[in-house]
Parts: structure tokens; C-alpha cells; sequence
């Protein structure tokens, strides 16, 4: 007798009794012992087969069965014995899920047998078969020309078995696994025999071979991949170049020694340079963050620096023993002044002409903060320039400031101060302390604000000897008041533009002056000191130069103000327009800094005009422009135009032309106290294009990448970079080209491959993914490799 589909029925059997019934749920109540007979099932004539057709025997150790909710068109069986559903069978059991055409159920086993089209949902993945013989409570069976895939890794596979062993381990015999679409797939990984461990998130094959489009493209005894998370094993090998070191091939090996530290060994060949190998070693704990790396040259077989050991260093660390204390120190130091040249990109080769060497601590309490750091620097020599002088470093530098605090009658107090031993072997060496204290004022409303200011900015210098210069020793002492008023107004009125919508106009208008006496500082050192980057933002600060060893003198008054549209309905900025000039009472006096032959830097352009415009027409396209005039010398001393249009991600294009008055190029690093040519620096009028961007060019799969930087006055590239990028769904490629200039009549040229496989990483020449974000803002990837082994 057989019950056809209800609506609900839950059925506690009894033994020896034969039970027909089906609804939408059945819940067995599962055994703890396995019986040592089982009962016919009704129906079935034999029931041998069932017993014979699962793994090899085995003795089943004792497990807390949980209770089996199934549903199906019609179930018939005996409680406590074996059970057979038919037609849309569904089921679950703790957190495994499974459907079938049709099933028997072995209550006392725990076991499932089915044919057709069996799909089995567990914790890490899906697993479906022809044929499935498995145990529910052991987690553990055999799949018959199955499939699987990998919910952690975005894998799949297929294979002529999968066997389960437990929750964690199972095998796939005579199979495959890809990252793409499995009916399809662009690429796969075939093998004899694949494990899959997910209690370390990876899985092995042996005797694999990688195929491409159905083309094999290699073949390896054994290899590894990851399964969502870091793993160790060999990574995928890499290969590139430069126009100096010449090919380049590496085979990294990444070693995840725990959660929270890991390292990537990296064996290289330089064709013109030699075998190398670097090392990464990555921590972090509760209280620190850092990191080790170094790359080792032993023998140089090159032209640049033959027959030599070469190598690089830097090691960083952060330590944050309690809340607002912070520690660490950085060491960087390279074994020549061409090692970047020949090894780097564009950006290791500008950033890297002063490599930091220093030891700090602060203090950053609410108050404001407190801090001492020992500093050094190892400057780079530049091809053909060997006389540029070693920056200074401090042993140490000192910092105490405090931030205003209320001090009665609504006044603020403030304080900046600074102890340094400024120290150089080709430059006269000294200790200067600075202080500054000031009191404010500050009044404000809804409509305005004014912010009287007085400081008494103090500075002494103890100075040693010049080298070569007798008697040059001696102290010296700047004291200077500051006097500074600070008023603004805010003003705003409802509008409407031609396409409709609400907006808000602000005017803000503002109006400053500033005293500063006038000071001969010609005969104080320039430690750190430069002229400040100019803008609208800039006209409104106390000092034009950076750093505290000039102090520029001041009888001038600014005026100036901004004035913006806004959308009421989602608080966008679709415009703000910003003018300012500042008005000398007293003529400026240059000459008051020092030499201009050697303090050049100090006698750049000073623009006492300044317009800033930005317009966001809409989310995707934007524009801007800025303008800078000097009243004084009847000069425009910069301008520049440029938009940047983004409509989607993966497609963005940033265009800017600047022009830039007696712009001086440092291709290295310029030392306060020198003349600028000594560092093969020189000055031009530069105009200057800057094109940079992502664009699809066919079909939403190849893109175009890149970024030229090209300077109309010297006639050359300061930076090009370009490259294309294909998506191919579940496999990407990038190849990328860089020239730059690294100094003055020198350029370098670097080359990137990366060909990335969904799910299990890259081959090629690292990722690119750095320098392309670097070079173009708005730059998306188009894959995420991950880690991967062989």
C-alpha cells in the first residue's frame, strides 16, 4: 500500500511493521548502533545490492545520528529499516542537503544510495553524480561521474569518482578542475588524482596537465592550489625585464608559516646582471605590524657595477604598546647609487634617492603630541654626478606641540617647538631649537568668523665648523613676532539651474593680514628648508616656505573667497570657484633668505594671484583649471587645465595640460645648502601633457591601459606607460610597457606580462596592478589574482 503526496506527515515506525507513506516531510529519527540485520524493504525483492555497492566494508565507529527530514513524491519503507523515496526527493540532515530522482535510505547506517542526477549541498561545496553511495552521519561516499564545485575557491571539477572521506578530505579520480565554466571551460587542470583538504584551504594533483583552450600547455608531476585562502607552495613563475638588466625569469615560494606571518622566497636570472634572490618576511601581532625584505645579487656578471655583490634592504616595524604611544623604525640601504636604475620602475627610482634610516617614538594624546626620532639617510649618486652631498640627518630631532587649549576669556594657546642635531659630513653641522608660541582669539557664527592671532616665533642655532672653513663655528638667533587676523564670511541663496532641480549658491569671502618685521636670515643655515607648494589654500598660511629655517617677512593683506553650487537633493558639489590676492603693503625682499646662486630653491616663483576652478557636471564627468599670476614681476607663474571623465567602472580617461614658470626638474634629490645644478638639476618653462586611462576597445574584454607624461619643452617623455588587458571571463592577460626618464639625458625601459586563471593566480612578471593604480587615477583591475603553487 502506498500514500501519494500530503500535505504533511511525520511517521514513527515500529519495527518489523511495513509502512507505506509520503508528504512533504519525513523526519527519521537516526540510530546510534547499526544494525547487524536489516529488514526487507516493502516492495523490494532484494535488497543485497545496496550493501554491495558502497565503499569496502569497514567498522563504523559509533556517532549521534541527527534527525533526517525528506520529502518526496512518494516514500514507502519500514521504520528503522530502508527506506525508498521517489520523484523530487529533497532532503537535509545537520548541514547537508541533498535531492535526487529518487533514493534509498538505510535508517540504521545512515545511508544513502541513489541513481540520477544526486546533488549533495555540504559546508564547502556541491557535489553531484550519476550514482552516489553515501553515509550521512560519517560524511563520507563514493560519486560516480561526478562533479564538484568549490564554494570557497570559485572552482569546479569533474572526474570519473569523487570519494568523500570525511568533512574535510575527499579525492577526485581521472578528473579535472578550472575556474571557468565547466561545461566550457577556456582553461583546465587534468590529472590522475586530485585531494582536497579544506582544513588548510588547498588541494594537490599529480601528474597534471594545464590546458588552454584544449591545448596542453604544460605538464608537471604534482602541483598545488589554493582553496580561498594563502597557502605555501610554489608560485607561478614570473618573467620581464629592463633595458639595462636585460631579461629576467623567478620562480617564487610563498610559505604560510601561521595566520599572522608569512614569507615569499624568490629565486631570480638577471640576463645582464646575474642570479639573485630576495626574501619577504610579513608579521603582524596585537601590538606590531612590519616587515623584512631584502634581495641578495652575490656575483654582478654586468657592465654597470661588474664583478661586485649587490643587494638591497628594508625592514620596517610599527609597535603600539598602549593607545596613543606608537613606536618603530625603518631601514632602507642598497649596495650602489645604479641599483634602482637597474632593477626598479619609475617610482622606485624617484621615490628612492634618499633611503630612510631612523628610529622613532610618539606620543599622540588628545592634547596634541609629543615625539623624538633619530634620522639618517643614504643618498643616491646619479650617473655621471658624483658630487651631489649627503642630505642631513638629525640625531635626533625632537618634537613637543600642543595643540589650542582653552586658557580663560575665550582665549587658545598653542605651542610648536622643535629641538635638532642637524648632522653632515660635506656641510656644516649644528643644533637649532625653535619655538613658537601663540595665543588666538576665535569668534564665530553661523554667518562669519574673525580669528585674531599673536606668536613669538623664536629660533637659535648653535653651529659647528665648515669643512675647510676656519673659524665658521658660532651661534646665532632669530626672534620674530607674528601677528595675523583671520576674518570669513558666509553667505547663501537658493537657485535653479536650466535642467531643473534645486540647488544652494554659498559666497564666502574672506580677508587677511599678516605682520611678520623684516629679518636678514642670509647667514643661517638651510637645513630643511624649502619654498611651499602654491595654491589658493596657500595665500591664507603664515610662512611660504616649508620647514623652519627662513621665516618669510609679511605686510601684505589677502582677499579672497570661495563660492559654490550645491544640490539640495543629494549634497553634491557641482561647483566651486576660488580667487585670492594678496596685496604687498611692504614690498618683498627676497634677498633677506641668502644667496640666490645657493639658496636658488628659496627663490622660486611667488605668485600673489591665485584662481582655482572645479566643476563635477555630473558623477561621471569633471573638470578643473587653476591659474597663478605674480603682480610683483608682471609673470604668469602656472596654469592648468584638465577633466577627468569616468562613466563606468573599467573606463575612465584623465587628461590635464599645465604649464609651470622656471620649473626646476631634480631628477635627484636636492640638498638644502647646495646649488641646484650640482645635482643635475636644471629649469625650464615646461609645458607639459598629461594623458592617462582605462578603456575597453572590444567587445567589454580587451582593454587599453596607460599614461603618457610628455614635456613640449625638452621634447621628450617624463613618463609613458601602455599596455593592453584582456578578460577572458575566467582567465585575464596584461602586458604593459614603461619608459621614463631617470635623469637628465637617461631613460629606462620596463616590461610586464601577467596572465592571471581565476581561482588559482598568475604567470608572468608579477602583477602590474601597483603601477597601473599608481600611474592612472581611477584605474580598476580586471582580476584579483590569487595565491597559487606548483
Amino acid at each position: 500500500m502506498t500514500y501519494h503526496k500530503q500535505k504533511l506527515l511525520i511517521i514513527l515506525g515500529f519495527a518489523n511493521y511495513c509502512s507505506y507513506a509520503a508528504g512533504d516531510v519525513w523526519s527519521f529519527l537516526g540510530q546510534s548502533k547499526l544494525q547487524e540485520s536489516q529488514p526487507l524493504v516493502c516492495g523490494l525483492a532484494d535488497d543485497a545490492w545496496i550493501d554491495q555497492s558502497g565503499p569496502d566494508y569497514v567498522k563504523y565507529p559509533r556517532v549521534e545520528s541527527e534527525t533526517l527530514f525528506l520529502t518526496a513524491d512518494t516514500i514507502n519503507g519500514q521504520n528503522k529499516g530502508n527506506q525508498i523515496a521517489q520523484g523530487n526527493v529533497v532532503g537535509y540532515k545537520g548541514n547537508q542537503t541533498f535531492s535526487a530522482d529518487w533514493l534509498i535510505y538505510n535508517q540504521p547506517a545512515g545511508r544513502v544510495t541513489t541513481g540520477d542526477n544526486m546533488v549533495l549541498t555540504r559546508q564547502y561545496d556541491v557535489i553531484t553524480g550519476q550514482q552516489a553511495d553515501y553515509y550521512l552521519d560519517l560524511y563520507k561516499g563514493t560519486f560516480t561521474k561526478a562533479n564538484i564545485y568549490f564554494e570557497s575557491g570559485n572552482l569546479s571539477g569533474a572526474g570519473e569518482s569523487i570519494n568523500v572521506y570525511d568533512k574535510n578530505h575527499l579525492g577526485i579520480s581521472n578528473g579535472y578542475f578550472t575556474g571557468c565554466d565547466p561545461n566550457d571551460p577556456a582553461w583546465y587542470i587534468k590529472s590522475q588524482n586530485i585531494n582536497v583538504n579544506y582544513q588548510d584551504a588547498s588541494g594537490t594533483a599529480r601528474n597534471a596537465t594545464m590546458y588552454f583552450e584544449s591545448v596542453p600547455i604544460f605538464a608537471t608531476p604534482y602541483m598545488s592550489f589554493p582553496l580561498g585562502q594563502r597557502k605555501s607552495g610554489w608560485l607561478t613563475p614570473q618573467f620581464g625585464g629592463t633595458s639595462t638588466s636585460g631579461f629576467m625569469a623567478s620562480d617564487p615560494y610563498y610559505w604560510n608559516m601561521a595566520p599572522n606571518y608569512d614569507m615569499t622566497i624568490t629565486p631570480y636570472i638577471w640576463a645582464n646582471q646575474g642570479v639573485m634572490v630576495s626574501d619577504q618576511f610579513r608579521y603582524m601581532t596585537e601590538s606590531n605590524v612590519g616587515s623584512i625584505y631584502t634581495e641578495q645579487l652575490p656575483y654582478n656578471w654586468g657592465t654597470t657595477v661588474p664583478n661586485s655583490y649587490r643587494y638591497y634592504w628594508s625592514l620596517n616595524d610599527i609597535y603600539t604598546p598602549v593607545n596613543q604611544l606608537q613606536m618603530g623604525y625603518k631601514y632602507n640601504v642598497v649596495s650602489d647609487s645604479n641599483y634602482f636604475n637597474d632593477f626598479g620602475n619609475f617610482y622606485s627610482v624617484t621615490d628612492n634617492v634618499n633611503l630612510e634610516q631612523s628610529v622613532f617614538a610618539n606620543y599622540t594624546p588628545t592634547w596634541g603630541n609629543a615625539g623624538i626620532k633619530l634620522l639618517n639617510y643614504q643618498t643616491l649618486q646619479p650617473y655621471g654626478y658624483a658630487s651631489t652631498v649627503p642630505i642631513y640627518s638629525s640625531y635626533p630631532a625632537i618634537n613637543f606641540n600642543v595643540k589650542p587649549q582653552d586658557i580663560g576669556e575665550g582665549f587658545k594657546g598653542a605651542l610648536t617647538s622643535n629641538y635638532t642635531y642637524f648632522y653632515s659630513p660635506a656641510m656644516q653641522s649644528g643644533q637649532r631649537t625653535y619655538l613658537y608660541p601663540s595665543i588666538t582669539y576665535p569668534m564665530q557664527a553661523t554667518w562669519g568668523y574673525s580669528t585674531p592671532k599673536i606668536g613669538y616665533n623664536y629660533t637659535y642655532y648653535n653651529l659647528g665648523e665648515a669643512p675647510n672653513v676656519a673659524n665658521s663655528s658660532m651661534q646665532v638667533q632669530r626672534a620674530l613676532p607674528v601677528v595675523s587676523l583671520d576674518n570669513g564670511l558666509y553667505f547663501d541663496r537658493p537657485m535653479q539651474l536650466g535642467g531643473g532641480g534645486n540647488f544652494t549658491q554659498t559666497l564666502e569671502p574672506r580677508l587677511y593680514y599678516l605682520y611678520i618685521p623684516q629679518n636678514n636670515q642670509a647667514n643661517l643655515p638651510d637645513f630643511d628648508t624649502a619654498t611651499a607648494t602654491y595654491n589658493y589654500n596657500q595665500l591664507f598660511s603664515e610662512n611660504r616656505f616649508t620647514g623652519f629655517d627662513r621665516i618669510n617677512s609679511a605686510n601684505d593683506v589677502t582677499i579672497g573667497g570661495t563660492t559654490r553650487i550645491l544640490n539640495d537633493s543629494n549634497g553634491m558639489e557641482l561647483m566651486n570657484f576660488s580667487a585670492g590676492y594678496r596685496y604687498y603693503i611692504t614690498e618683498q625682499n627676497n634677498f633677506l633668505y641668502g644667496n640666490q646662486t645657493q639658496y636658488a630653491q628659496l627663490f622660486l616663483p611667488n605668485p600673489n594671484l591665485i584662481a582655482e576652478l572645479n566643476n563635477n557636471w555630473t558623477r561621471k564627468f569633471s573638470t578643473s583649471a587653476s591659474f597663478q599670476y605674480s603682480t610683483v614681476y608682471n609673470t604668469v607663474d602656472a596654469y592648468s587645465a584638465g577633466f577627468k571623465f569616468n562613466p563606468e567602472d573599467y573606463k575612465v580617461l584623465n587628461v590635464r595640460f599645465r604649464y609651470q614658470y622656471q620649473l626646476p626638474l631634480f631628477f635627484y634629490g636636492w640638498t638644502p645648502g647646495q646649488a641646484l645644478t650640482a645635482n643635475g638639476a636644471t629649469f625650464e618653462n615646461q609645458y607639459a601633457l598629461d594623458v592617462s586611462g582605462q578603456w575597453p576597445i572590444y567587445d567589454d574584454k580587451l582593454f587599453a591601459v596607460g599614461r603618457s607624461n610628455y614635456d613640449f619643452t625638452m621634447s621628450q617623455f617624463l613618463n609613458l606607460v601602455g599596455g593592453v588587458e584582456y578578460n577572458g571571463g575566467c582567465w585575464t592577460v596584461s602586458a604593459v610597457y614603461e619608459q621614463f626618464t631617470f635623469n637628465v639625458n637617461q631613460t629606462q625601459i620596463g616590461y610586464f606580462l601577467q596572465f592571471s586563471l581565476k581561482g588559482i593566480g598568475g604567470v608572468g612578471t608579477g602583477d602590474p596592478t601597483s603601477d597601473l593604480k599608481t600611474n592612472v587615477p581611477g584605474y580598476m583591475p580586471i582580476s584579483q589574482p590569487q595565491f597559487t603553487g606548483f
